[in-house]
């Protein structure tokens, strides 16, 4: 008789359970315009190191992937620097970490962080993913992301942080969608869009792809090339996104070539005062670099901290007028004003992710390259709520045939 009466008990508690279990994962796909991804603006307080390698630390829900020494690509051609057969004159694994705006305003599009990747001297093949599950299959979704390179042959002439790259070859700066959930970057079902140079200045890349499954990962990638070598070979990236923008077959080649908003014409005011309108991909560091006007004088000048969040269509004084009041000196590092992620025009607009589990790859080919490493497993916790919802299932199943007999 217990069992009779624990029947409908444990009916509740395991519909209970998977309705907790699949909610996060049902609402994915749903809600256009919402992001899926994981940390898109790279803004998490703490990072990991990747699988305990201390130089891949990456922001979380996302994974590195590189092409090692051993795995280098036959189009890579080996520069003319290097007189010796050993591929660790030209080749090695980019080191990956954050870029912080306190140090580096021009290397962060919006916020207090980046994610960078660099190799010092030698080129590189590498980028980030992220692997995104409870997708509806056959919808239609964008990967946005904004994109910056560095390439330095001789430090002095590259200017203050890294302002400029003095001798720019290739990177081949590109963004995918495989739509079929895999992890291996150079597999056939990868939907690319088209490369694009992003020297000193960000710009963002997209593409478009209709889901295949239930999971879809994204990528970037970047292939710095040249005959003769370059110091620095750094990538930043910040503000991605992936969002669904509707049903129905999804352009095959990628998106088109992203654009570069070209500088805004500056506007003179009535007191004889410089206004710079600000545009999708500007920020403080690249105004004060485009007038020439320093960076400390600059937030002087629009009363503005270190911290402050650029608007589109918002006014920077770039030159004090007649009748300008230019703020007195105050320290600007101790500025409390909380970052707010802005939307750029062409992006979606960003909102509260959800912690997802990823789902294990699908075996890639034996004579296909390995520079990835595969996705996490479910939690513990959540394969253990699973087991006691079936088990609870399977007992009230059990014990409602007994009572029919």
């Amino acid at each position: 008789m217990k069992w009779f009466r624990m029947t409908p008990v444990a009916l509740v508690c395991a519909a209970l359970i998977a309705l907790t279990l699949a909610a996060p994962f049902a609402s994915h796909a749903q809600t256009p315009g919402q992001n899926l991804l994981t940390d898109g603006g790279f803004e998490a307080p703490t990072w990991r190191a990747q699988d305990g390698i201390s130089e891949l630390v990456i922001a979380p829900g996302w994974r590195a992937w590189y092409v090692d020494i051993g795995q280098i690509r036959p189009y890579v051609k080996r520069p003319s620097n290097c007189d010796t057969s050993d591929p660790a004159c030209y080749w090695m694994r980019p080191e990956f970490n954050s870029a912080d705006f306190a140090a580096f305003p021009n290397r962060v599009h919006n916020g207090f962080k980046a994610q960078k990747y660099f190799s010092y001297g030698r080129m590189h093949e590498a980028g980030l993913y992220q692997q995104v599950i409870g997708i509806q299959p056959d919808a239609t979704l964008r990967f946005s992301i904004f994109m910056q390179a560095w390439q330095c042959s001789v430090p002095a002439a590259c200017g203050q942080n890294g302002s400029r790259s003095d001798a720019p070859a290739e990177m081949h700066l590109r963004v995918g969608i495989d739509p079929y959930g895999g992890t291996d970057p150079f597999s056939a079902n990868v939907i690319w869009s088209p490369e694009q140079p992003a020297f000193d200045h960000w710009v963002q890349f997209s593409v478009q792809a209709q889901a295949k499954s239930s999971a879809v990962t994204v990528f970037t990638h970047s292939r710095a090339e040249w005959d003769w070598p370059r110091v620095n070979n750094d990538v930043y990236l910040d503000d991605a996104s992936l969002t669904v923008v509707g049903e129905g077959t999804a352009q095959p080649t990628g998106s088109p070539a992203p654009t570069i908003t070209p500088a805004n014409t500056p506007t003179p005011r009535a007191d004889g005062a410089i206004v710079h309108i600000v545009g999708p991909t500007d920020t403080l560091y690249s105004i004060s670099l485009q007038y020439g006007v320093s960076y400390d004088d600059l937030l002087q000048l629009n009363n503005l901290s270190r911290t402050s969040i650029l608007n589109i269509g918002q006014p920077i004084v770039v030159k004090a007028g007649i009748g300008t009041v230019v703020p007195s000196s105050t320290p600007l590092a101790t500025a409390t004003s909380t970052p707010a992620k802005e939307t750029p025009t062409v992006a979606p607009t960003l909102a509260p992710t959800v912690t997802r589990t990823p789902l294990l790859p699908a075996a890639a080919p034996a004579d296909a390259a390995q520079p990835v490493q595969p996705a996490q497993d479910l939690s513990n916790t959540t394969l253990i709520l699973i087991a006691v919802a079936v088990v609870m299932v399977v007992i009230a199943a059990i014990v409602a045939l007994r009572r029919r007999r």
